[in-house]
């Protein structure tokens, strides 16, 4: 194959897209590197782009090296303990300076380029892809790793039929929310809520939080490991199998499902699609609330609003809303009727494919749907992305949680590190 000068490129540049780049300029791979992304910084996305430094990573800093080969990289960046759980702000500027560094380290090798635009469009060549961006430009390239993220967050009605009032905010990172209601009502009880919550609360002394989700529930604390829990033998044929080994393990259910965590690909792939599906509509729910867990301190600060009487948790669905001159009301399932000034929407994202460019490409047939129409279809082993016939492309990657539907747990960073540590082996042989 012949190669273009400009050989690699990677759509997004998010987390995903530049671990991509410090891993394949780190790498034995002599490829020089484009990232599309039309903002300026890198690295940010929608996690490490709050400049809030009361939002934590849900992380200990011993996992969040963006290096495979140096697993300390970045709690000897942040200078921070094992068991820290540092400013995700931070985590933003590490990704940026470790690009910087890597590009450095590889510049007698390796050129990257950040491409401040926006891929509308490829198509397969005798010698690779030709890519069209939306500044009108195009190039050509032996290989792509796609690191798009799927986008768009999940939604209500109150948000379509309300949208554009100011009471109103759908995509709570897209806009800034103001702080001087008295009264506001979050639908969802997740990491998204927790940020937006201690924000607010911060922010506003006399603010009033009411969060609204299917369970009432919030986010477990992370604890210090009391027990060794392996898994390796163990066979998951079933979603319910799952639940039960962690829920078996009772008071050390943290450790028993951490134990999956590093092989719950390969269970997941393993998994029927039948099984599957039982996963996502009746557990999903289950798994997302023992998972994601929020720093010690941060839990702290959630006890202390709940105890203070001003943050209150709903469970239950929003069934009416009404927008009044000065509230929005809201009818719940139960009947129960809140006035409240303000409503978010922190529900997370949704599971399918939003990203306008991965869409087209299915819709032709250059990608494929993943597992349950969940992200894109991909080789388990090697991430390369398959076409609607089924074929595996040779050189089209994909990375992060567009592979949602085919490895499930996809989204923190040791994974994405690791899935950026093989992709950038291929491309070096």
């Amino acid at each position: 194959m012949a190669l273009n000068s400009k050989q690699v490129l990677i759509v997004g540049g998010g987390a995903s897209g530049v671990i991509s780049a410090i891993q394949i300029l780190r790498s034995r791979a002599l490829l020089d590197i484009d990232l599309a992304e039309p903002n300026d910084q890198l690295g940010l996305g929608v996690a490490y782009s709050t400049t809030d430094f009361a939002h934590l990573l849900n992380v200990p800093a011993s996992r969040m090296s963006a290096v495979e080969a140096d697993p300390n990289h970045f709690m000897e960046w942040a200078d921070a303990k094992a068991d820290q759980f540092v400013p995700r702000a931070l985590f933003g500027e590490y990704l940026e300076e470790t690009l910087n560094e890597s590009i450095m380290l590889a510049r007698e090798e390796k050129i990257f380029t950040h491409i401040q635009s926006l891929v509308t469009s490829l198509s397969q060549t005798e010698t690779g892809w030709n890519v069209s961006f939306a500044d009108s430009s195009t190039e050509e390239y032996s290989a792509i790793i796609f690191a798009t993220g799927l986008s768009e967050v999940n939604s209500h009605s109150i948000f379509n039929v309300l949208a554009g009032n100011p009471r109103v905010i759908d995509d709570v990172w897209a806009t800034s929310v103001p702080t001087v209601f008295k009264k506001v009502a979050i639908l969802g009880t997740g990491l998204t809520f927790v940020d937006q919550a201690l924000s607010m609360l911060t922010a506003n002394s006399e603010i009033e939080i009411v969060a609204i989700s299917r369970d009432g529930l919030l986010p477990f604390s992370h604890a210090k490991p009391n027990a060794e829990i392996r898994s390796d033998d163990l066979e998951f044929p079933t979603a319910r199998s799952i639940v039960d080994f962690v829920n078996s393990h009772q008071e050390n259910w943290r450790e028993a499902q951490d134990s999956l965590r590093s092989r719950f690909p390969l269970i997941w792939h393993e998994l029927a699609d039948s099984e599957k599906s039982d996963f996502l509509e009746i557990y999903l729910s289950w798994w997302k609330y023992h998972r994601h867990r929020v720093a010690p301190e941060i839990y702290s600060k959630l006890v202390e609003a709940l105890n203070e009487k001003r943050l209150h948790v709903i469970k239950g669905r929003i069934e009416d809303f009404d927008l009044l001159e000065d509230s929005i009301k809201l009818t719940l399932t139960r009947g129960e009727i809140l006035y409240v000034d303000a409503i978010l929407n922190c529900t997370g994202n949704r599971m399918a494919v939003t990203n306008r460019l991965l869409k087209d490409l299915i819709l032709i047939g250059l990608l494929t749907p993943g597992p349950l129409d969940v992200g894109v279809g991909c080789d388990f082993e090697t991430l390369r992305l398959k076409s609607g016939t089924g074929q595996i492309h040779d050189a089209l990657y994909g990375i992060g949680p567009i592979l949602l539907g085919e490895l499930f747990e996809t989204t923190a960073i040791p994974e994405i590190r690791s899935q950026a540590a093989n992709i950038a082996n291929q491309l070096a042989k």
